[in-house]
Order: C-alpha cells, then structure tokens, then sequence
C-alpha cells in the first residue's frame, strides 16, 4: 500500500514537472512580470491567465478568471471565479465569490464574500456573510453577521447584532442596534433604532428614534391600575414604544413598571384613535402582572399638547388569593383562581417634542 502511494506521489510531481517545464519553455522569451511559476507551494501567472491556482500562495498580476484556491490568494486586477482560502484579496472588480476568513475586494463586487471578515472598497452586488461585513460605498443585496457597516447607502437587507447604514436605506435592518443616519424607506426591526428620517417605513423595537419626522413624547396618566403613571414615548406616529413608571399606594408593592406599543391614527380634524397595548410588572414575584389594552381617543389642544381618554381592558395573572383590587374599575370577570379580566378606562394628559397637526 505505501510502494503505491509513493508511485502515485511521483508519477504526480513528475507530471506537474512536464508541465511546469513547458510552461517556461513558452515563457523565455517575455518579461520577467509575465513568467509563470507553478509549484507545490507558491504559484504566479501573468495577466489574463485562466490557469487554475493551486498552493499555498497564489498571485494572479493582472486579470484571473477561474479558481484560485490556496492559503493565501491574491488578484492584482480583475477576478472572474472562486477564491477559496485564509486570506483573498481582488485588487479590481470581483464577479463571482471569495470564500476564506479574511476577503477584501479592492473595487466593486457582484457575487459573494463569505468569511469571517469580508471587505469591499466601492459597491456591492450581492452578499456578505460574515462576523464583520463592510462596504465603503454602496450595497445592493444582503450583509448577514454579528456588526454590518455600509458607508453610503443600502438597497437590500441587513441582518445582524449591529447595523449601520451612513446615508440612506432601502429595505430592512434586522438587528439588536440599526442606525440609519439618512432616511428609511422601509422597516426597522431590533431593540434599538435609530433613524434621521423615515419615509414609507416602520420602526419596531423597544426603542425607537427618528429625527425628523419622529413621535417623542412625555405622559402623566391615570387608569384602573394605578392613579399615577408617567410615560416616555419615541418611536413614529404610527407604531411607537414607551416605558412607563407607575404607583398605587394601596398596593402591596406600590410601584410597578411597564412597557408597550401604540399607534397614532389621525381621524378628522385634531382627533386621534390612538390604541396603546401595555405590559406591567412589579417589583415582587408575588404581586400581580397586568396586560392591557386601551382604545383612547386623542385630542390636540395644541401641536405640542394633548388629552386623551378610553376604555381598556386588562388581564390580571396573581398567585393564589393573590387578587388585590383596582384603583378602580367598571366590571371584573374571573377566569381561574389565578387569572382575571378588569374593565376599565384611561385619561392622559401628553406633552410631546415633535409638533402634531
């Protein structure tokens, strides 16, 4: 079995002799930039070479279509193909994939960088899978990993722990933080956005905020809960999120904190239909949680002022013979020993920063 691998091995290198010997033989008589070395470990053709790169390190000076695949591969032109290894770089326009840890593509891409770190320095047209994706000008496409980065604009998706767009956005930021210092056309979705404008968008997460354009408001309210409340809300008109403190002296746990969703639906003139959805817990494990729901009605007093009332509903999950009473309330139904629904009502009275006709 070794005496046949050993055959192997050198009717293999006796093989790629001839050829690296005819391929000098062909090349004599040109520059030293233009000779070809093709060995085991270290291979380099001249420009517009389609000879497939097979070693430890490859360099193509000038043009390279086909496959490259080694430790390290290297274009100093234009590449047309696959890069497959540790570290691909294109120093002009990449039309196809690198696929290694560490890919830089020096002009524009159309295809597929998937690594670990991926790099392009004008646009892409395409994808960027990795840990750390950047683009220097513009993406149309996707980047998918944990921080993406594009410094002009993005028409496409980003998917990932951190977004950052530089100018505008086109389709969607996915992630726990997406920044968009231009304007949004289309959505948002993660626990922190932020956004200059957004224009035929949403905004969804935990905390939202929209430079121009954008919903900021402060709220002193009462409902059946409890009698004093006070909120802070960002986001847009038409979907913001708010924290809210609250206090029931009668409670057991007299303070209780909350968060929510709600929307602002212009009706005629200055009113609103404006439903809020609420989740409140307190302090203590064995006090009660709450989630409402309320159909305000909301009135401008002024661009900057607002009152609003309505109905709302909540449900109550205690422990056992954990119930305690509302502030107040307009009917109760228990569901179990441990879940009930209270009918009530909301007035508000809201101060918020960005003007509302």
């Amino acid at each position: 079995m070794q005496n046949t691998q050993i055959k192997a091995f050198w009717l293999l290198f006796t093989a790629k002799l001839f050829f690296l010997t005819h391929l000098f033989a062909q090349t004599d008589s040109v520059e030293s930039k233009n000779k070809v070395l093709y060995t085991l470990a270290y291979n380099e053709v001249p420009d517009n070479s389609k000879i497939p790169l097979l070693g430890f390190v490859n360099i193509a000076n000038g043009n390279h279509s086909g496959l490259q695949l080694g430790f390290v591969n290297i274009t100093h032109n234009n590449f047309k193909g696959l890069q497959l290894g540790f570290i691909d770089i294109t120093k002009g326009n990449l039309n196809g994939s690198q696929i290694g840890f560490l890919n830089f593509g020096s002009k524009n891409v159309q295809g597929l960088q998937l690594g670990f770190g991926n790099h392009s320095k004008q646009n892409i047209s395409g994808s960027q899978i990795g840990f750390f994706n950047q683009v220097r000008n513009n993406l149309i496409g996707l980047q998918m990993g944990f921080v993406n980065e594009v410094k002009d604009s993005t028409n496409g998706v980003q998917i990932g722990f951190v977004n950052e767009t530089r100018k505008n956005t086109k389709g969607l930021q996915f992630g726990f933080i997406n920044e968009t210092k231009g304007k949004v056309t289309g959505w948002q979705v993660g626990f922190l956005n932020v956004a200059d404008t957004i224009e035929n968008g949403v905004p969804v997460g935990f905390f939202s905020f929209v430079m121009e354009g954008g919903y900021r408001a402060v709220e002193v309210s009462s409902n059946e809960l409890y009698p004093i409340n006070i909120a802070f809300k960002t986001g847009v008109p038409l979907l913001y999120s708010f924290v809210q403190g609250s206090f029931n002296s009668n409670y057991q746990n007299a303070f209780a904190m909350g968060a929510g969703l709600g929307s602002l639906i212009p009706l005629k003139g200055r009113f609103y239909f404006n439903p809020e959805a609420t989740y409140h817990s307190s302090f203590r494990s064995d006090n009660p949680d709450a989630t409402s729901l309320a159909l305000n009605i909301r009135y401008s007093i002024s661009p900057n002022f607002q009152i609003a009332f309505g109905p709302s509903i909540v449900q109550l999950s205690y422990q056992k013979n954990g119930y305690e009473s509302p502030f107040f309330k307009f009917g109760r139904y228990e569901i179990n020993d441990r879940n009930s629904l209270v009918f009530g009502a909301r007035v508000a009275l809201t101060y918020n920063f960005t003007e509302l006709k």
